[in-house]
């Protein structure tokens, strides 16, 4: 029960920092964020996606309910998404700056989960 505090703690402490630190790079580096259509650069970026979507939606509930010794994963496989959409944005579409962000909330959910395998 404990570990489930503290790794929604830390979720929404990741929240919260990836909003204000983005909000900051938004304007200190003049990014422009497209509409929901435009996020993709292209179709292999759009279906890993939504995989990795469907991996967080399954491994949350799971890690909580029935394997909080994975725990960690409910950090990993969100990180492992925004190091992906970093990857396909620096190297598709490299003028608009938006992978500034992905690697921004990347760095944010691999520290959480350091900080979280250090606290349980």
């Amino acid at each position: 029960m404990k570990s489930m505090f503290v790794a929604l703690v830390i979720l929404i402490s990741i929240v919260i920092l990836s909003i204000a630190i983005n909000k900051f790079l938004v304007k200190q580096f003049q990014i422009d964020i497209p509409e929901s259509k435009e996020r993709y650069v292209n179709r292999l970026h759009k279906t890993v996606e939504k995989v990795f979507h469907a991996g967080t939606l399954i491994a949350i509930p799971l890690t909580f309910t029935q394997f909080p010794q994975y725990t960690v994963f409910v950090f990993i496989i969100p990180a492992m998404q925004q190091l992906f959409r970093f990857l396909m944005e620096f190297l598709f579409n490299y003028e608009n700056k938006r992978f500034i962000l992905s690697v921004n909330t990347s760095w944010l959910l691999l520290i959480g989960a350091i900080v979280y395998d250090f606290y349980t």
